[in-house]
């Protein structure tokens, strides 16, 4: 990735592709992942900050609320750093 914007364009096409091409389902399970933020310890993308990751959460909210599917999610877990907050 070269910075937010593609990495939230990568996103909203991967959804798009889940709707046009995707079995039908009655629950979106979400893994919203924090190792691409760019300050993460082990790992990271340079460019995507705190509000980058602010909104992927609100473009995969209003996707499924836009297209009337229930969502749950879960924070990926197992980080282990001294810069984690």
């Amino acid at each position: 990735m070269r910075d937010s914007d593609e990495y939230l364009g990568t996103i909203e096409r991967a959804l798009e592709d889940v709707r046009g091409t995707g079995p039908r389902f009655g629950l979106c399970l979400y893994n919203a992942g924090m190792d691409p933020f760019e300050g993460c310890d082990i790992g990271g993308l340079a460019g995507i900050t705190k509000d980058t990751l602010a909104a992927r959460e609100r473009l995969v909210f209003d996707w499924c609320r836009g297209h009337r599917w229930p969502i749950a999610f879960v924070l990926a877990g197992g980080y282990l750093a001294d810069r984690l907050d």
